[in-house]
């Protein structure tokens, strides 16, 4: 089955539309949370995609988990933008991207991670993530205590997967 991928573009034109907020506002803030997002792997943070995957440094430099509300108030400061517009924004991103993993599309946020549906008995078996090669390549180019970084999807984007089937099946 030939798996497509919906672009950062339209993602970010669909945000947009819905939300009432300048394209380029959408579009700085979602590139903005990912580069936070992987400065924050390489130097040894734990990052949660909410309901996606984490992303998990072999070297973690702090033991606690950061939430998407802090990460949003964080990123809203350094944006100069609303803390509400940021974490909507940030927020639909990601929906956006489980919707599409369960409607059979692959999905990726852009040098972190990649995520495909695989397929067993014509039903979506599972979802593959991988981490890319961007991230293996900057952590071999900076210094930093980490030196490989791994993903783990989500327990409710497995449980979402499965109530999709369900719907399927009946």
């Amino acid at each position: 089955m030939e798996m497509d991928k919906t672009s950062i573009a339209i993602k970010v034109y669909v945000i947009a539309e819905e939300y009432g907020v300048p394209r380029t506002i959408v579009k700085s803030i979602i590139s903005s949370y990912i580069d936070y997002c992987k400065d924050l792997i390489l130097h040894g943070e734990r990052v949660d995609f909410v309901g996606l995957v984490s992303v998990v440094p072999d070297v973690q430099v702090e033991t606690y988990n950061s939430t998407l509300a802090f990460e949003c108030t964080k990123l809203a400061d350094v944006l100069g933008i609303p803390y509400n517009t940021v974490f909507i924004i940030i927020r639909e991103y990601i929906n956006g991207l489980i919707d599409e993993l369960l409607n059979g599309k692959s999905v990726e946020i852009r040098g972190i991670v990649t995520m495909k549906p695989y397929y067993e008995n014509d039903k979506i078996g599972g979802i593959h993530a991988s981490i890319s090669t961007s991230i293996k390549k900057a952590l071999s180019l900076i210094d930093s205590p980490v030196s490989f970084v791994r993903v783990h999807t989500h327990k409710l984007l497995k449980y979402n997967l499965q109530q999709v089937n369900s719907k399927l099946a009946s």
